[in-house]
């Protein structure tokens, strides 16, 4: 299976809606969501709450990752991971993030150790 990881972004809407519509201030969440759809499942990478379903319903917050010290961000990236294999993906499954470096270094990290391919689609 194809899974799409696209990053959260500083420019939210500014009330509790959907996480897909959140982000949707931005025009670089924009591109990255409707490129996304082409794989077969997609998620919100955030830093604040980590793996996000599309349709959780959040609000607007101030926090990236890049704010983490290096250890915090491995925590981070592990825990993405986490989620994703109680999800049931894993080593059988691409993921592909549509994120920036400070959020892939992580993911890459994470994923590398549990042996599943990422492929990094640039931010």
């Amino acid at each position: 299976m194809n899974i799409g990881l696209v990053t959260c972004t500083k420019t939210k809407l500014a009330y509790v809606c959907p996480a897909r519509r959140l982000y949707s201030a931005s025009t670089g969440f924009q591109r990255h969501w409707r490129l996304a759809q082409q794989y077969d499942v997609r998620y919100i990478v955030s830093a604040k709450f980590g793996l996000l379903d599309p349709e959780a319903m959040v609000g607007p917050y101030d926090q990236w990752l890049g704010s983490y010290s290096a250890d915090d961000q491995l925590v981070w990236g592990h825990a993405i991971a986490a989620d994703l294999a109680a999800l049931g993906f894993g080593s059988d499954d691409v993921f592909y993030a549509h994120v920036s470096g400070w959020y892939f270094k992580p993911l890459a990290a994470a994923f590398q150790r549990k042996g599943w391919v990422l492929v990094h689609v640039p931010y």
